[in-house]
């Protein structure tokens, strides 16, 4: 019985573990799609006559993309232009402190990774930002992956509490019934020859 509700809370783990990755991750493609898809606009808001954007035109559009959407409590978007790097004005705390010190990992540009940071493991997903021909930068999204890992301890944590009482009662239960048992023939033996 034990062996069973071992596997079944290492299970239940693992499945809320992967369940929060996995929205996560859908969770950072959906904003990285927003970015693609917004940013844009705005550039084109910003440009001149010409159609060019020149620099400072671009850090306005990208400064009042940001502004219309400032992140979640699960992701945080940091659009990097040149050397600067502007990220929304909310997200987890962990990361905006990452990202004030510089010390946010950016990942690769390309598929959803994991990477390690002073904040714990994070979802990282990074991808170029063009608009036409030009190139503007690198847009990053990330979301750490510590609120499903303690919201998966604290179900093991519960099913082991659940678990350990379930077993210590069954155990009394089925230490009272193999007494009763025992006893309950030689009793009644006695009574009929007394």
């Amino acid at each position: 019985m034990a062996l069973v509700l071992a596997i079944v809370a290492l299970l239940t783990h693992q499945l809320i573990r992967v369940g929060d990755r996995q929205e996560l991750d859908r969770l950072l493609r959906q904003e990285l799609g927003e970015v693609r898809l917004g940013l844009p606009e705005e550039l084109r808001t910003a440009a001149g006559d010409d159609g060019v954007t020149s620099a400072g035109e671009v850090d306005l559009a990208v400064q009042r993309y940001l502004a219309v959407h400032p992140g979640s409590d699960r992701h945080l978007t940091v659009i990097q232009i040149g050397s600067r790097r502007l990220a929304t004005r909310d997200g987890p705390s962990a990361l905006q402190q990452l990202q004030l010190r510089g010390t946010l990992p950016t990942g690769e540009p390309g598929p959803l990774m994991t990477v390690d940071s002073d904040a714990g493991p994070l979802r990282v997903l990074s991808a170029p930002q063009r608009t036409g021909q030009q190139d503007i930068g690198t847009v990053t999204v990330a979301g750490p992956l510590s609120g499903g890992r303690a919201g998966a301890n604290n179900a093991l944590a519960r099913i082991a509490v659940a678990g350990f009482v379930g077993l210590v009662l069954g155990g009394l239960v089925l230490l009272v019934a193999v007494h009763r048992a025992a006893a309950g023939p030689s009793t009644r033996h006695r009574g009929a020859i007394g």
